[in-house]
């Protein structure tokens, strides 16, 4: 019964996210009442909107599932029975309540394997290209914080209020990238550390933000192809698009790891590099001996993984794998506390 499960979903300018959500329902054979939110950017939160929300995600009856995904909007709203975001937070996460799930959409088009494949060992070259934020107010600030301040600026534990944020905006307060000081800090650092190696090549390149131009996604790629590592540091949320289109590029993501929760579905250990914030001091040599250490089968296989791992994500199973878990959680906690009271739900 489509009365039994609600789904609220906020799309993307980009994104569709509400459709996945319905073909991954379909495949399941489950019935719900998927309702679509329009894209809401942050600086256009208000409290009204948090309420209107809040009030969506009501169950309009006992035996009703609600799940809620914000779409990349980092918005942590108590009331749903579970929330799905594609970013989390290790310091209060919880795994019974919330799901970080893959990113595997993308503007840019899987190119073929042939015209990125490595047959041999690549160059050691890193590259960034995007939005650096370096010019951001609270991004100047942030960086000039304490280190203890800053790491627990980065446990997103404000975020947990979605009406305190909706106010900050609403008193115009650019709070959107509070916590993107880490971007800035890491290509800051790499480029610093690998000046006087003539070996490492880096190439950091300010956009100021993504126009969706053809020119301007054509030279994202040609950057991306260019690069052995893909630097992947957060921006205004705790994870980054360009961990998947490494990915998808045959690229190895570097992930500076802000307390980010990644999604289980991803070995992330065999395909990326990772470096906790506090490691930034020694990020150039945390590259060059992930690079020193991987032989050119090794690059070739990882590639090859990479490339597999992103064709199958397309397929979704990951949601529907996702999507049944919490209905079947959901359902038995139920059973358990209502004594029954929640009809079953088939899947």
């Amino acid at each position: 019964m489509g009365d039994q499960l609600r789904v609220v979903v906020m799309n993307s300018f980009n994104h569709d996210y509400a459709s996945a959500f319905r073909a991954s329902l379909a495949r399941l054979g489950l019935q719900a009442d998927v309702i679509d939110l329009p894209n809401i950017e942050l600086a256009d939160l208000t409290p009204g909107k948090v309420r209107h929300i809040r009030h969506l995600l009501t169950p309009s009856a006992p035996e009703q599932i609600v799940i809620f995904c914000p779409g990349i909007m980092e918005m942590f709203i108590d009331g749903p029975h579970h929330s799905v975001h594609f970013s989390g937070y290790r310091a209060w996460h919880d795994d019974r309540s919330g799901s970080v799930l893959p990113h595997p959409w993308s503007v840019h088009a899987a190119p073929p394997r042939a015209a990125i494949a490595w047959t041999e060992k690549p160059a050691l070259r890193a590259g960034f290209m995007g939005s650096i934020y370096d010019d951001a107010a609270l991004v100047r600030l942030g960086r000039r914080l304490p280190r203890p301040v800053k790491s627990w600026l980065l446990t997103g534990r404000y975020l947990r209020h979605a009406r305190m944020t909706a106010c900050a905006y609403a008193s115009g307060l650019p709070v959107r990238f509070a916590l993107a000081f880490p971007r800035v800090e890491a290509l800051e650092a790499l480029e610093r550390q690998a000046a006087d190696q003539d070996d490492f090549d880096v190439r950091i390149i300010g956009t100021g933000g993504f126009t969706g131009l053809p020119d301007a996604k054509a030279r994202y790629v040609d950057e991306m192809i260019a690069s052995t590592y893909v630097l992947c540091p957060r921006g205004s949320e705790n994870f980054s698009f360009r961990v998947y289109e490494a990915f998808l590029y045959g690229r190895v993501p570097v992930i500076i790891d802000t307390d980010m929760v990644l999604p289980p579905q991803i070995p992330w250990r065999d395909l990326a590099l990772i470096i906790p914030y506090d490691g930034l001091d020694g990020i150039a040599q945390s590259i060059r001996d992930d690079y020193e250490r991987t032989d050119a089968a090794r690059f070739i296989a990882r590639q090859r993984a990479a490339l597999d791992l992103m064709q199958e994500l397309g397929t979704g199973y990951w949601l529907d794998d996702a999507l049944g878990g919490i209905v079947r959680m959901r359902r038995a906690a139920r059973e358990t506390t209502s004594a029954g009271r929640l009809r079953p739900l088939s899947i």
